[in-house]
């Protein structure tokens, strides 16, 4: 497969057989084995020694990208050649053939393009991330934005328009799941509606905010843009991690690892079912649905809005939701410290230089990727309302702000189960804090508590859906287990080394010392956050204390989610804008500060730009490829509607189930059957047949076993 448009040549790396080798090498260029037209073909002469390059140039082939060729080398000549071969892996989109029969072997190659073709092959590319790009921005942008905005300015403070516009996802991806939820519930399925409804919503209501205020425009945002070093940088780093995360997944066929198994059939069935379903059918043989499906609410509306299928559209707003979380972290970070490059710290460092997220990509992580776009959204509107009660009083917590905590806080809810725990945990620590350590009134905290109980009321529906299932059961199972008789397979489980284990020794070293400057700067906002990250600590372990519990939280998810804690903690150390006036003083101008303080984040962005760009790992995570794909085209033109495949199953997770075959193959077989006897009995003797588009084999044990890894 090329991976670029205008392919025009190709090298091998060949070993002789004679000392001196001679004779000729004949070659046809085909779309396919066994096709018939010939897209190029010629020969080329023999005359060099052991380990030479042998080059077939051709005339440019088409400038669409990722296309399918087959290539024929015939050796005329009276001694012998052999083609230099790896492992069958090291190139996963083709074999290597031995007369006409495919090996499990790959051919050292390499690929050449006619630039001005491969250059027309990426400018439909970068068309093509500019329309899902523009889609997705409206989609987790405009719904939530128009929501902020209903804010009184004065409660929003000192929040700028990238703030609002960074924070609008924690909301747009509440918005989407309650209606689906609640809408469901009353037996309504309004299909795109989920998608065109808010997004058609929040853009009149931002159009009619500005035009109103059209003779003011100011007053629709807190504080008026004033272009800096600063945006500079904001922008350039936002650039590199945009491009980072579309560049790696151009050549995917599908998302990568096993938690997407459930994440495309659950994406598709919302798509296709119009909204809200509790039966699985065709896909697996269940009636129930007690799983987070916050990001696949949100997967399915991209899915609506752009005609792409389920598992498409996990791929890509899986990575869009990857780029939301990190650029939450912006108005976090310029709350905590008033600088003005605190936020570009926060966003540079969670996206270029931790990572994590960036790796969520390799696992289908997207569960805990959507949780962690609510998050901080959840994180901002607490600070705001204890920042208001502190100043006003009962007068400064307007209703506005507790309604819009309360849908933030269901989102976090319907999005992940366990990064709702450590909002949880979050909210309890700021309680004693925002009392003593921020000096709010105790109106503040009555606020916060408003916020919370009307988001656990618009939970609550979804709440008693997940009794019928065993991911609550499991719950309290694991609650009421003592420290002492967690099960040896739990205790392997949640056994990694800490917290910060994704990360190198050094930083983990340096995090002491970002908290004493914390301490020395009075930083309550990075001292309540330090806070908030031992109790979290505890409550992954609390055999450390002796208490039961141990799994609910895994020190695996929480290492993974250490990108956030730390970037802020990084950005806290950013002097605040009155230390950095003062550096005047010192002979040092702000100016050239500035300036240098730029050129030190954009080496530091490159570098870990560099290293993000090659973070998706398909040939060890991938499970599908292209000859997947041939492989279900042919299966679906030439076998019948009624025929029967036998997919195996292996066991993970203390009895989970996980599927050998490449899922995608069965995904293109919409009217066959698979049938698979380890999962039926797996399933107390549960039927697994079912005519299926996606594989029943793991998705059939999602509500009874749950997702230890979710």
């Amino acid at each position: 497969m090329a991976y670029q448009g205008g392919l025009q040549g190709i090298e091998f790396r060949m070993a002789s057989l004679s000392p001196r080798p001679s004779g000729r090498v004949s070659y046809e260029l085909l779309r396919s084995p066994g096709a018939t037209e010939k897209l190029a073909s010629g020969k080329v002469d023999i005359g060099a020694g052991v380990g030479d390059v042998l080059r077939i140039d051709f005339p440019p082939q088409s400038a669409n990208r990722l296309q399918d060729f087959y290539v024929e080398l015939k050796y005329d000549g009276p001694d012998g050649y052999g083609l230099l071969a790896g492992p069958a892996g090291s190139y996963p989109n083709g074999p290597a053939y031995v007369n006409g029969q495919p090996q499990e072997a790959q051919l050292a190659f390499r690929l050449f393009h006619d630039p001005a073709r491969a250059a027309i092959g990426l400018v439909e590319l970068f068309s093509q991330w500019l329309f899902l790009g523009a889609v997705a921005s409206a989609a987790l942008i405009l719904p939530g934005l128009a929501l902020l905005l209903a804010l009184p300015v004065a409660v929003r403070g000192e929040a700028s328009r990238l703030d609002l516009m960074f924070l609008a996802p924690a909301l747009s991806v509440a918005i989407y799941p309650l209606l689906i939820v609640f809408t469901g519930l009353a037996g309504i399925r309004a299909g795109p509606m989920y998608a065109w409804g808010p997004v058609l919503a929040g853009g009149i209501a931002i159009a009619v905010r500005l035009w109103r205020r059209r003779g003011n425009l100011g007053a629709v945002w807190a504080v008026r843009p004033r272009i800096t070093l600063e945006h500079l940088a904001l922008a350039l780093v936002i650039g590199l991690i945009v491009f980072s995360r579309l560049w790696s997944i151009r050549a995917l066929e599908a998302p990568m690892w096993r938690d997407s198994y459930q994440h495309s059939v659950l994406t598709q069935l919302l798509i296709e079912r119009g909204g809200l379903f509790d039966d699985w059918k065709p896909y697996a043989e269940m009636t129930s649905l007690t799983y987070h499906i916050g990001f696949h609410s949100v997967s399915a509306v991209f899915g609506w809005l752009t005609g792409l299928a389920g598992e498409q559209a996990v791929m890509w707003m899986g990575q869009f939701l990857n780029v939301a979380a990190v650029l939450a972290l912006y108005p976090l970070a310029r709350r905590m410290t008033k600088a003005p490059w605190a936020g570009v710290i926060a966003v540079g460092f969670a996206g270029l230089i931790s990572i994590h997220p960036a790796f969520y990509v390799n696992w289908g992580r997207y569960t805990q990727l959507a949780g962690q776009v609510a998050l901080p959204g959840v994180m901002w509107l607490v600070w705001t309302t204890i920042a208001r009660a502190r100043e006003s009083g009962r007068s400064g917590v307007p209703l506005a702000l507790i309604g819009i905590s309360g849908i933030a806080w269901a989102g976090l809810a319907l999005a992940h189960y366990r990064i709702l725990i450590l909002g949880v945990l979050f909210a309890v620590v700021i309680f004693p804090t925002g009392l003593i350590m921020m000096k709010s009134r105790r109106w503040g905290l009555g606020a916060l508590l408003a916020g919370a109980a009307l988001g656990s009321l618009l939970f609550a529906p979804w709440f008693a859906r997940t009794l019928v299932g065993e991911i609550t059961t499991t719950g309290v199972e694991l609650l009421n287990t003592p420290a002492a008789q967690v099960s040896e397979y739990a205790a392997g489980y949640n056994g990694s080394p800490g917290p910060l284990a994704s990360y190198p020794q050094w930083l983990i070293l340096v995090v002491p010392v970002m908290f004493a400057i914390c301490l020395w700067k009075r930083n309550i906002y990075a001292i309540s956050l330090f806070a908030w990250w031992v109790v979290i600590t505890l409550a992954t372990n609390p055999g450390m204390l002796g208490l039961p519990g141990a799994g609910i939280i895994t020190n695996f998810a929480l290492s993974i989610f250490g990108y956030l804690p730390l970037a802020l903690l990084a950005a806290s150390v950013t002097p605040s804008g009155a230390a950095w006036s003062r550096l005047t003083f010192a002979g040092v101008s702000p100016g050239i500060m500035s300036t240098a303080v730029f050129v030190a984040v954009m080496v530091t962005a490159f570098v870990g730009f560099r290293e993000r760009i090659k973070e998706v790992r398909p040939e060890q995570y991938s499970i599908v490829y292209r000859p997947d794909v041939r492989a279900a085209e042919w299966i679906r033109a030439h076998t019948s509607p009624g025929a029967t495949f036998l997919v195996s199953s292996y066991q993970v997770y203390d009895g989970s189930l996980i599927s050998r075959q490449r899922w995608r193959l069965v995904a293109a077989l919409v009217d066959q059957t698979v049938h698979d006897p380890a999962a039926a009995e797996l399933l107390d003797g549960a039927s697994s047949r079912g005519r299926v588009c996606r594989p029943c084999a793991r998705t059939a044990s999602l509500d009874k076993k749950g997702w230890p890894d979710e």
